[in-house]
């Protein structure tokens, strides 16, 4: 009976400390989360500067005034596909980026 004790007594105590450890983690990846998103924000917030200093916003000069290069940052998503609102970096930003450099 006090051998069993024991050994509950021991694995209470590793479930407590193993806890304390989870609880670290977390937090210290909530920070990082945090920190990264506020780095993303500011990315796109001068992503969107440049595209008004360039005339590029709100609207592309015709004939391209139906195509939007303007992103937004959606933090509350849980799926990373899901975390830039607007139109497709890849597919579209960036190509019409280059087509508009290779105009000029």
């Amino acid at each position: 009976m006090n051998m069993e004790h024991e050994q509950l007594s021991q694995s209470l105590e590793d479930l407590k400390a193993k806890n304390a450890n989870s609880q670290k983690t977390i937090l210290l990846l909530e920070v990082a989360i945090t920190n990264h998103g506020a780095a993303t924000k500011e990315a796109v917030d001068v992503y969107t500067r440049l595209l008004s200093n360039l005339g590029l916003f709100p609207l592309l000069p015709p004939p391209l005034q139906d195509i939007y290069l303007r992103v937004e940052l959606n933090t509350a998503s849980s799926q990373p596909e899901n975390l830039l609102k607007g139109a497709d970096v890849c597919h579209i930003v960036k190509p019409m980026l280059n087509t508009l450099i290779e105009g000029k």
